[in-house]
Parts: structure tokens; C-alpha cells; sequence
């Protein structure tokens, strides 16, 4: 049963999103005797990005760097090629068929690497002014990519009541390969952009039935809240910090499975959220499969 209640607050709260992949910041010593470039890679800041198969890279060079030469490859990929032809052989992959960039004067670049579904390591490799390679660096992105598990109709209820997106959505649910604890309902907010909502190992009842608790991490929606800026959306175990809000308070989402472990129902609370603060916490969203 759709429970519908609206609460507006005016705490000041940051943006969060769900990543694949951390910040970091720092670089590497300009005193080296090679060149060296240092890749970091964290969400992208733009919105319209799904942080789910883009990474955004800030690659810091050494003073030795001209320039230098980054490859995204499928972790497991990597690994057999430098198996069979060994490591040299991979630097020599990622300066040939990798994407050139010029070293700044600062010695920071940045780019967006898109396409990254499932496990990825960014190599880089980087030249001196005699065009000699220095050492492989790499970091490593957490993408995901999903398996339909089955289609059905999500229904909003404080984005629909704002005008925000329609009542009824078809979707599909999917499971991510990676982690079968993770779901997505798929492009419920715009192409590219889902809900992603986590299981827990731990079970409750209501008047619906028996479900499995369901978590909402912090992650950005792609949508505009009317002039207000991008929406974001948690759950309010996030939003307080406290997990018991979840699982004794009261503020529960779940997803229902028969015996059989089908998917027959979701009921999810959501805490919908702009720079400024949390605009609603009390209202329920459903899906309900095919």
C-alpha cells in the first residue's frame, strides 16, 4: 500500500553521489629521474554523466614528463595480455593505441574516460623529451554492468506529485554482475540514469509481506528541481548517518522475493535532496513487476 506524507526541511546538505571509484588528491615529486604521471579517478562532476560507466581522471606529471599516453582496458584483459606477452609489451599497448595528452605547464590534466562497464584499469604511460618511457601507472575503476532480471512499472510519488516525472514508469529491474546484492531500476529518472538500491542480509515483515531491506546510497538523479539545482536522492539511514533509522525506525525500503526468489514487489522510501536540503522523506515510491 502507497503510504503518501510530504515533510520539508531546511538543513543545508552537500551533494553526494554513488561512485565506482574515490577522489584522491596528490602527486608525485617533480625529482625523478624518469617521467612519471599519477592517475587518480573519482565521479564525474557533471551531472549528466552516469557515474556508473564514466570516470573522471586527474593525472598529475612529474617534472621529467613531456608527454603521456592512458589506455582503459578490462582489468582481467590486462592481466592475460601481460601474462602471455609480459609487461613491456603492455606499455608498448598503451603509447600505441592509447589516447595522447600533452603535459600542462602545471603539470595537472584532466579528462573523462567514458564506456567503463565492469572492472577497469586506466594505464599511463609517460615520455621524457627523448621520448623514453618512464614507469606504467594505473588506476583502477569499479563500473558496473547489469542483467535484466525483470521488467514491470515504478511509481513515484513525491517526484510525481511535483511534476517532476510521471507517476508510472516502465523499467526494468536489473541486477549488477559484480555484486548481486546491488539492483538498479533502470533509466527511471532519464536514459542512463536508475536508481541503484543495495540488499542488506537481514529480513522484515509488513502488511506486504516478508522483505528484504532494501538501502538507497547517496547517488544524483541527472534531474533539475526546477531552478533549485541538480536532485539528488539517499534514503534517511544516509541522510541522519544512523542505519538503525533503517532497520528499527521505521524509514524501511524493501524488496519482496517469493520462494522461488522472484522479484514480486519493491516499496522504497527515498529522501530526495537539492544543495539546500532534504525536500521530502515521508513518501513512498512502489514497483511492481510484469
Amino acid at each position: 500500500m502507497r503510504k503518501i506524507f510530504l515533510y520539508f526541511a531546511t538543513i543545508t546538505l552537500s551533494a553526494l553521489a554513488l561512485t565506482g571509484c574515490r577522489e584522491e588528491l596528490g602527486s608525485t615529486p617533480g625529482s625523478d629521474g624518469y617521467a612519471l604521471v599519477t592517475p587518480y579517478a573519482y565521479a564525474p562532476v557533471d551531472a549528466t554523466l552516469n557515474p556508473d560507466e564514466n570516470a573522471a581522471l586527474r593525472l598529475f606529471s612529474n617534472g621529467k614528463a613531456k608527454e603521456f599516453y592512458y589506455y582503459a582496458e578490462l582489468l582481467e584483459d590486462k592481466a592475460d595480455f601481460i601474462d602471455s606477452n609480459g609487461e613491456q609489451a603492455y606499455k608498448d599497448r598503451v603509447v600505441s593505441q592509447g589516447t595522447k595528452m600533452t603535459v600542462p605547464a602545471n603539470g595537472l590534466s584532466e579528462t573523462v574516460v567514458s564506456g567503463l562497464a565492469g572492472y577497469y584499469a586506466i594505464s599511463v604511460v609517460a615520455l621524457n623529451s627523448s621520448g623514453k618511457q618512464g614507469p606504467m601507472t594505473e588506476v583502477v575503476f569499479y563500473g558496473l554492468s547489469w542483467t535484466d532480471v525483470v521488467d514491470g512499472t515504478y511509481t513515484f510519488g513525491f517526484l510525481a506529485d511535483q511534476g517532476v516525472r510521471p507517476e508510472n514508469v516502465p523499467t526494468t529491474l536489473q541486477v549488477a554482475d559484480q555484486d548481486p546484492t546491488i539492483y538498479r531500476f533502470k533509466d527511471i529518472f532519464a536514459p542512463g540514469f536508475g536508481l541503484k538500491v543495495a540488499l542488506l542480509d537481514q529480513t522484515g515483515s509488513d502488511a506486504d509481506g516478508t522483505f528484504t531491506y532494501t538501502r538507497i546510497p547517496n547517488q544524483s538523479t541527472g534531474l533539475e528541481y526546477g531552478a533549485r539545482g541538480p536532485l539528488s536522492v539517499r534514503d534517511v539511514g544516509y541522510w541522519q548517518g544512523n542505519d538503525s533509522f533503517i532497520t528499527e525506525g521505521g524509514y524501511h525500503s524493501g524488496i519482496y522475493f517469493d520462494e522461488n526468489g522472484d522479484v514480486t514487489y519493491a516499496s522504497l522510501l527515498p529522501a530526495w535532496y537539492i544543495s539546500e536540503g532534504t525536500l521530502s522523506y515521508q513518501t513512498y515510491d512502489e514497483f511492481v513487476p510484469e
